[in-house]
Parts: structure tokens; sequence; C-alpha cells
């Protein structure tokens, strides 16, 4: 097993990995924000957004809807998790103050 080096990401060892998938999946994009990986899967009827906090485990997850997809990743929807952003609470109405 190779030993990290003082200050080197834990991630280092993976980006080969990254490069390879990127390549072999145009459709997909992956990209560091903050804590957490993102792999951002463009289709035909949006994207689909998968997140882990280690770049391994997102190429674990990203690698295993291929083989169940026979390779085609993205291919199954349906399967694939669904992130949702919440509607900021300026956005709902106070229906405490609606005349009844």
């Amino acid at each position: 097993m190779r030993s990290t080096v003082r200050g080197e990401p834990e991630y280092v060892d993976q980006v080969p990995r990254r490069l390879a998938y990127e390549a072999a999946h145009p459709a997909a994009e992956i990209i560091y924000l903050g804590p957490a990986w993102q792999a951002i899967i463009r289709e035909e009827a949006g994207q689909t957004i998968i997140t882990r906090y280690a770049l391994k485990q997102l190429l674990d997850k990203l690698e295993a809807l291929d083989s169940a997809n026979d390779g085609k990743l993205g291919s199954r929807g349906q399967d694939l998790p669904i992130r949702a952003t919440p509607a900021p609470s300026a956005c709902v109405p106070d229906v405490s103050r609606v005349a009844r």
C-alpha cells in the first residue's frame, strides 16, 4: 500500500482513475466542492448529481452504476438518487397572515 506524504491529499492516488473515468465518459464531470466530491452526469432529460466525501467512494459508485447498466452511464436514471434543493424560506408564503 502506498503511504501518504505529509501534506499530500488522500485522493492523490485516485487522480489517474478519475481522469480515465472522465475520458471514457464524456457526459460525466467530476468536481470537488469543499468537503465533498460530486459527479455531474448530463443526460437528455437533465442531469444526475452524485455526492460522496471521498473521491474513491465516488468513483466506486460510478463504476458500480456502469456495471449495473452495462457500461452506459445514466442509461437508467430512475435508479439514481435525486438531489433536491429546498426552497428558501423567503419564497414560502406566510399563511398565518391570510384572512379567513
